[in-house]
């Protein structure tokens, strides 16, 4: 926060020092959308989500894949495949099918089928199990490692799924231009 001081010598006589002091304190450095005090626009809510998804899917997920895949015992895999792919289908199944259900007063069967194949992502959560069960010996590490692979196959492959299923049908809608 600025010090007292210049917060009351900026009350209403100079209106662009406040609005710096404000803008350097904690609270107007969070709360402020980025750019909308300099005198840019102000981003929306999509363009804005659009950048943050950027930043996860450009930098801070292919960093987990890394910092994750490191330990990830891929010679248990290899010698039982069939066990990664229980897993697999089994979170398609636990985390995914109940978006089914719960959604199907509000939402298409469409959108239902995406949303379930979103929910059914899991590395983090599966990283941490796994961690957490290694550590305290409940779990095995061909489990383990059978676990954590089905969890970086569903971070791959059911958002890649569930983009193909939100893809307008129709090639006009596609590209944006009207249909008549």
């Amino acid at each position: 926060m600025p010090p007292d001081g210049v917060r009351e010598s900026c009350r209403d006589d100079c209106p662009a020092r406040k609005e710096q002091a404000e803008a350097v304190s904690p609270r107007g450095f969070l709360v402020r959308v980025p750019g909308q005090r300099q005198g840019r626009r102000s981003l929306d809510n999509n363009e804005f989500e659009e950048k943050l998804d950027a930043v996860g899917y450009g930098f801070f997920i292919p960093v987990f894949f890394v910092s994750s895949g490191m330990a990830l015992d891929v010679q248990s895999i290899v010698q039982n495949p069939l066990r990664l792919l229980v897993f697999f289908v089994l979170l398609l199944v636990v985390r995914g099918a109940p978006a089914l259900l719960v959604y199907r007063t509000s939402l298409p069967l469409r959108e239902r089928f995406e949303l379930m194949f979103l929910t059914a992502t899991a590395l983090p959560l599966l990283v941490a199990l796994s961690e957490i069960g290694l550590a305290s010996g409940v779990m095995l590490p061909e489990n383990a490692a059978a676990l954590v692979g089905a969890g970086v196959l569903s971070i791959a492959i059911f958002p890649l799924i569930a983009t193909r299923i939100h893809r307008p049908t129709h090639p006009a809608l596609a590209r944006g231009t009207p249909t008549d």
